[in-house]
């Protein structure tokens, strides 16, 4: 019976082992979650100092569409606070082609495409950039599975079961940081922690983190799931962005085509 049992056990570990899922599965499960082809919302940043008080509170109404040729575009329009009101940031993610950003601000009265080296810049005051608006392609990376079962509770009490991967960029040049740690969910495969790691002292400089997700259905009864809160802590200066969804619309084709042109960012009346 243990000559049994301990041959059981060792075909059982050697499938657990077998079916276990590589970095790149993950991370390309990660890349392949379900997106709308349409959506709607608005969101609530709030940039916050190293004592804790809101510094700035911005409201920000956001636009979306996958359109046929496989570009995801998205765009970001300020409504407060009134200093940077009527700023509209284009993102346009491009399948196996390079990403595309733009900015207009109001100040300037004019759209200017953000360069490669201005996309490690942060974005409109918070501690977000420009890279981080968009979602790396697999082989922008080089992926490590650092562990295969983690636990991490993150700062709504939450705990999760993860996958822990380690991403180096390919092109260090583009991005500005020397590599990432993140925990993958393994429930919905969201990215819940990553960890930014600074080029030169190779120390933690930068966290994000989701607070809260939420499983939304789209207006067709598709299912997505949703950061509905996220922060981004500064390690070095203390600073820290807390985004949050407080409303949004999912698969609704009423998205106009024009809110993804110069004349939208110039103007901010679609046709």
């Amino acid at each position: 019976m243990k000559i049994k049992a301990f041959a059981f056990s060792a075909v059982f570990c050697a499938a657990s082992l077998l079916f276990s899922e590589t970095a790149i599965e993950v991370v390309t499960k990660y890349k392949n979650l379900p997106c709308p082809p349409y959506s709607t919302s608005t969101l609530s940043i709030d940039e916050i100092n190293p004592n804790g008080q809101v510094t700035e509170h911005n409201d920000v109404k956001q636009f979306g569409k996958i359109f046929r040729n496989d570009t995801i575009n998205t765009v970001f329009e300020w409504e407060s606070p009134a200093s940077r009101k009527n700023t509209r940031i284009l993102q346009a993610e491009k399948i196996g082609k390079t990403d595309d950003s733009m900015i207009y601000t109001p100040d300037l009265r004019q759209v200017r495409r953000v360069s490669t080296a201005a996309r490690k810049q942060n974005v409109v005051g918070t501690e977000l950039t420009y890279n981080d608006l968009r979602i790396r392609e697999v082989e922008d990376d080089s992926h490590e599975m650092l562990k295969e079962n983690e636990t991490i509770t993150v700062s709504s009490g939450t705990t999760y079961t993860c996958w822990q991967i380690k991403s180096t960029p390919v092109k260090k040049s583009e991005v500005e940081y020397a590599y990432r740690v993140t925990w993958f969910d393994k429930e919905t495969y969201l990215p819940v922690q990553v960890d930014y790691y600074d080029k030169r002292t190779q120390e933690l400089y930068k966290t994000f983190e989701i607070e809260k997700i939420d499983h939304v259905k789209g207006t067709t009864g598709k299912d997505y799931v949703l950061r509905r809160s996220c922060w981004i802590t500064n390690r070095k200066t203390g600073r820290k962005t807390h985004i949050y969804v407080k409303s949004l619309v999912f698969d609704a084709p009423n998205v106009n085509d024009s809110y993804f042109t110069q004349s939208w960012m110039l103007t901010g009346k679609a046709r």
